[in-house]
């Protein structure tokens, strides 16, 4: 073999080798990926942690040509922020900004940013510890809702200029940069929850993919931590106006004031009183369904009560527990919708128009007695999120307990019907969506005074006798649960 038919040879083994390499670090990539998909972090980070050392070092030693793969290092973050652990994930996160190359054309472009977003110094975003301001959050508020009016100048220029100098790859993507973004606002405002730039991170990443929901779910869910639902609302009703092309679109919620007092004489005709739960996947077996029935049954005394539980599993409830079965096509959460429903609703023993219901979440234990939920008067209550821990938000919605007459809420179920694809863009918890479509709500908190308590906030590593003595029902919204709990009073009071 001559000497050059060795350097020709020596160049094809180098490009099959970069090849290769390039082949098995997208093909790990995606198992991570897969993994991120499939809720199972801790595989999902060993893969990534162990493809970047991989790709690290076939770039140090040349076996492959540089090339900054962004889709990566957001994986990596990803794996790392769903294990909580924001510290890690920061920095793959900030890698993302700085090195993109659609990073580099919205540099390039700053006055567009500027001009019609109000956003300032994209190259050091994340280095801006500005505290908000209620005014320059409607001013960013208006110059997005603009971004989506038709013919809209501002998104024009932003394709025109931006997002048509760049084409997505197979590991440089829009999506990558809009998903950095929005976990880096969202790990910033944990932070810092009165910081300035996770709002413009939010924008940003609304934009660059306008049909990534994520983006504009956690846009929404901002929105409301920061006391403004009623901008919210007003975005998801501009999303679904854009998405649908048809601006006569308009969402209107249901008022919990009308209709207060509506012949409710005539509430108790069958003189029981109606408690509902649901149960659907594997989160919970039906011990819990159990518990909670036995919790009602010691400490609900005014008059006879029927106890029924939706489900698509009824194994192993108790013989008293009356089954619905749960058919629905929503997800989620938003499965609560058909609480409003009245297909489930008329199958319910001699219900009427002014029927009181109360729906219970399972994850809750009673320790006193309930009798007071009878004395409702009102169309629509549910808790308040003020003295939650875990949500932290002024009057918001909580829907771990719902107390509601049969004749309301029956928007809350049309509508998700009917537009459930385009509000789950913008909305994941069911109790959010509650903010959107029903207002003026009575918080129970309010209505019974000290007797629906958050764990967290009132009972953790109490002792029995230290429990609110006026207390009657303990709630367990997200974690812990009941079952992960060691105080005395939980095997008391919980129990089969």
């Amino acid at each position: 073999m001559t000497e050059k038919e060795e350097e020709k040879k020596l160049e094809t083994d180098e490009k099959k080798a970069a090849t290769k390499a390039v082949e098995d670090i997208l093909a790990l990539n995606k198992l991570g990926a897969l993994c991120i998909r499939a809720d199972n972090f801790e595989k999902a980070e060993k893969i990534l942690t162990k493809t970047l050392k991989f790709y690290l070092e076939k770039i140090a030693n040349q076996t492959v040509p540089y090339f900054f793969y962004s889709i990566l290092f957001c994986n990596i973050a990803k794996a790392f922020s769903c294990q909580k652990k924001f510290k890690e994930a920061k920095p793959y996160y900030i890698e993302i900004i700085k090195r993109h190359p659609l990073s580099k054309i919205l540099i390039e472009n700053q006055n567009i940013l500027e001009k019609y977003f109000n956003i300032t110094d994209y190259e050091h975003i994340y280095e801006n510890k500005e505290k908000r301001n209620e005014k320059d959050i409607l001013i960013k508020f208006e110059n997005l809702m603009k971004f989506f009016d038709k013919n809209s100048e501002s998104k024009k220029i932003f394709e025109e200029k931006i997002l048509s100098n760049f084409k997505d790859t197979k590991i440089n993507t829009k999506s990558s940069l809009s998903d950095c973004l929005v976990n880096l606002a969202v790990i910033l405002q944990i932070e810092d929850p009165e910081i300035k730039v996770s709002l413009d991170m939010y924008i940003l990443s609304i934009i660059l993919d306008i049909n990534n929901h994520v983006p504009n779910v956690n846009f929404n869910n901002y929105l409301r931590e920061v006391n403004l639902k009623l901008k919210s609302d007003e975005y998801i009703n501009r999303r679904i106006q854009y998405d649908l092309n048809d601006d006569s679109i308009k969402i209107e919620p249901e008022n919990a004031l009308n209709n207060k007092n509506n012949n409710n004489e005539n509430d108790d005709n069958n003189n029981k009183f109606i408690f509902i739960s649901m149960k659907w996947g594997e989160k919970y077996g039906a011990d819990y369904v159990n518990k909670l029935y036995n919790g009602i049954k010691k400490n609900f005394t005014i008059k006879p009560f029927l106890f029924y539980c939706i489900t698509e599993k009824k194994d192993g409830l108790n013989e008293n527990i009356k089954v619905i079965e749960l058919q629905t096509k929503f997800s989620g959460w938003m499965k609560k919708s058909i609480l409003f429903d009245d297909k489930i609703l008329n199958q319910i023993e001699n219900i009427n128009n002014n029927t009181l219901l109360c729906f219970i979440d399972l994850d809750m234990i009673i320790y006193n007695n309930i009798n007071f939920l009878n004395d409702y008067k009102g169309n629509f209550a549910l808790m308040k999120t003020d003295d939650i821990k875990c949500e932290g938000s002024h009057n918001g919605y909580n829907s771990s307990i719902v107390l509601y007459r049969k004749y309301f809420g029956k928007k809350i179920y049309e509508t998700m019907e009917k537009f459930e694809e385009l509000l789950t863009k913008q909305i994941v918890r069911f109790d959010h969506y509650l903010e959107f479509i029903v207002k003026n709500s009575d918080f129970l908190q309010d209505v019974f005074e000290g007797k629906i308590l958050d764990y967290n906030t009132y009972c953790k590593d109490k002792k029995t006798n230290e429990l609110p003595e006026n207390g009657a029902i303990i709630a367990f919204p997200r974690s812990p649960k009941p079952h992960q709990c060691n105080e005395e009073w939980i095997k008391l009071y919980w129990s089969l």
